[in-house]
């Protein structure tokens, strides 16, 4: 369980990055 609750909070983390990636490049665009 304690894996499975760092690997979330990792895909948590991944995904803030890509949706202010995301934001940026629609800034750029």
């Amino acid at each position: 369980q304690r894996e499975n609750a760092a690997l979330s909070e990792r895909v948590t983390g991944l995904s803030r990055q890509v949706q202010s990636l995301s934001e940026q490049l629609r800034r750029l665009s």
